[in-house]
């Protein structure tokens, strides 16, 4: 009775390919993983830089509103 019997255990070619095809998932997560984290790194950039210009705007409206509040406030005193 020799080689009639299903074999229960993968053999180790099987379990190569196995292997193979884990590493082979896990890496193509890894680069999609990489890819959207770097187009979210690239956008929030983006609109950082779109704030820091609103904010440096908004600094100098502001500053232009202060500037006669304050002379107005010097000739008081």
């Amino acid at each position: 009775m020799t080689g009639s019997a299903p074999e229960t255990r993968p053999s180790a070619v099987q379990r190569d390919w196995d292997n193979r095809e884990y590493t082979l998932k896990l890496a193509l997560g890894v680069k999609h993983l990489s890819r959207v984290l770097d187009k979210f790194d690239s956008s929030q950039k983006a609109r950082l830089s779109q704030l820091s210009t609103q904010l440096t705007r908004l600094e100098r409206v502001l500053d232009a509103a202060e500037a006669p509040l304050d002379s107005a406030s010097a000739f008081k005193t």
